[in-house]
């Protein structure tokens, strides 16, 4: 399940998911998703450059 959603401009697309691990990727697609985090992540962002932020818990 996914718990939030973060977008930029540039097409960088963050998911942080119910466990909190973050997976992201930049495109349109289902596929190619690439792990960012172990699962301790709290809240993310994407700056519309694609500068990802991730806070831990």
């Amino acid at each position: 399940m996914v718990q939030s959603i973060a977008v930029g401009s540039d097409g960088t697309q963050v998911i942080l998911d119910n466990s909190g691990t973050v997976l992201a990727k930049k495109g349109i697609g289902l596929y190619n998703w690439t792990q960012e985090s172990d699962p301790v992540v709290k809240a993310i962002g994407v700056g519309s450059d694609g500068t990802q932020m991730i806070l831990s818990r």
